[in-house]
């Protein structure tokens, strides 16, 4: 918990800005080994449990921190491979169907936090695009704004300033 939290402290500095999507996978990553190796540690039935909080980490991580599509992606892939691996290689402690069971929720909520995440980062994007584009037209009317003031305050035939541009 500790790490966790400077790492996230770490993200809010202006000069880690160029890292944040780095630290955020690894955060993510770090907390998800932290419950695979609780989950394989704790000799008790309820051990399993600390499986099921992967699918926390997978929603927090990818959705709740925004992390960027990519980074999203290959954590979910890790998590999943991760979570295999431990599952049929160090043999945690239950029946073998629910460690299924756990497989399938941990990547269905993966996947879901990728389709969340996606959707968000095409929210954002679209959203920026859209502020862009009004920031061009406004700048177009300004010009034409000013534009259509110089052609007010200007006789058409000689160029020369009529009555308007001395009022």
């Amino acid at each position: 918990l500790p790490v966790v939290l400077l790492l996230l402290w770490l993200i809010r500095k202006p000069a880690m800005d160029r890292y944040q999507q780095a630290i955020l996978l690894f955060t993510t990553l770090g907390g998800a080994a932290a419950f695979l190796l609780m989950g394989y540690f704790v000799e008790s039935p309820l051990g399993r449990m600390y499986l099921d909080t992967l699918i926390l980490i997978q929603l927090f991580g990818l959705t709740l921190l925004r992390m960027q599509f990519a980074y999203a992606v290959a954590s979910v892939l890790v998590i999943t491979a991760a979570t295999t691996a431990t599952l049929v290689w160090l043999r945690l402690p239950g029946h073998p169907g629910e460690h299924v069971i756990d497989l399938m929720l941990i990547t269905f909520a993966g996947m879901l936090s990728l389709v969340a995440n996606y959707l968000m980062e095409r929210s954002a994007r679209s959203d920026y695009l859209q502020q862009r584009l009004l920031e061009f037209r406004q700048q177009e009317l300004e010009e034409s704004n000013s534009h259509l003031e110089q052609l007010l305050r200007s006789d058409a035939l000689t160029g020369i300033a009529n009555r308007r541009c001395f009022d």
